[in-house]
């Protein structure tokens, strides 16, 4: 069954509990819950409601980590092997990135834990595209509170002259006449 927009999702699926020796945990809320995410599109000018078309599908098994190594490390330890942590993550609040193909997600270990981490996946390549470790005296709610900017397209570094915050590539320099 194809879920298209504003169609209900369907039931969240929880991964079966997985038991290994290395775990510090028996609690059950150390697995995270399964997602997946689609990219949907649809031609301007707008049609119908039946002119959306599904351009790409991402399931949280299908992500390579392991492609990326700057990445991989900065995601917390969970076992030995790091698409198998991305899984465990409880991850939610999704956020589209400017882009399009790239979400962001607010995850953590633990839907109580002070420690979480913004994960950015591209959804197009099925890869780890970014992993920011959030600060834990900000950190304490299961919450999103980011959002996706292009704000620093607009700033170049000041140098104290009057005209010099102007979008990058852009010459908008305002010359005033004494008369």
């Amino acid at each position: 069954m194809e879920t298209r927009p504003g169609d209900r999702p369907p039931p969240r699926q929880r991964q079966p509990p997985q038991h290994s020796d290395d775990s510090d945990s028996d609690e059950e809320e150390d697995v995270a819950y399964y997602w997946k995410a689609n990219i949907w599109s649809m031609p301007i000018p707008v049609g119908s409601w039946e002119d959306w078309q599904m351009e790409c599908m991402v399931d949280v098994t299908d992500i390579a980590v392991v492609d990326n190594v700057r990445f991989s490390e900065l995601l917390p330890k969970i076992g030995n092997d790091p698409e198998e942590t991305l899984r465990r993550l409880v991850t939610g609040f999704p956020t589209l990135g400017m882009d399009g193909d790239v979400i962001s997600f607010l995850s953590k270990i633990n839907r109580m834990d002070d420690k979480g981490w913004v994960i950015s996946v591209d959804l197009r390549s099925k890869t780890l595209q970014g992993v920011a470790e959030l600060d834990e005296r900000k950190n304490f709610l299961f919450e999103r509170y980011y959002n996706t900017s292009e704000i620093s397209k607009y700033l170049i570094k000041a140098t104290g002259e009057a005209g010099t915050l102007v979008k990058t590539g852009v010459n908008s320099r305002v010359s005033r006449k004494k008369k």
